[in-house]
């Protein structure tokens, strides 16, 4: 009867550890990827034409998510964007905002 017992335990201790790991697990990814999220705000892309001009500007997070989306809805569509902004010989760039200092701090 004692193994039996132990052998219960062991059954109801198993699925909330491994319930309690998925949760760990699940908060470490929303925080990695809330801080994706927020280093993708802080970076804009960037559409520039030949000459140097500004065509199109988004924050970066943006941008993944509209490729993304294109990608899965419009995938031959956007691959012919791509080739046409090559063609024009169109610069993507991804740059990052300098934070603005407060009080000429440099912290």
């Amino acid at each position: 009867m004692s193994n039996q017992n132990s052998h219960e335990e062991a059954k109801t201790e198993t699925p909330q550890g491994s319930w309690n790991d998925l949760g760990s697990s699940l908060n470490a990814l929303f925080a990695k990827l809330g801080q994706l999220i927020k280093e993708g705000n802080r970076r804009q892309f960037m559409l520039r034409s030949r000459n140097g001009k500004v065509v199109f500007r988004l924050p970066l997070t943006i941008a993944v998510i509209i490729g993304l989306l294109l990608l899965w809805s419009a995938a031959p569509l956007l691959l012919i964007a791509f080739i046409i902004a090559l063609a024009l010989r169109v610069q993507f760039i991804v740059t990052r905002e300098t934070p603005p200092h407060v009080n000429g701090e440099t912290g």
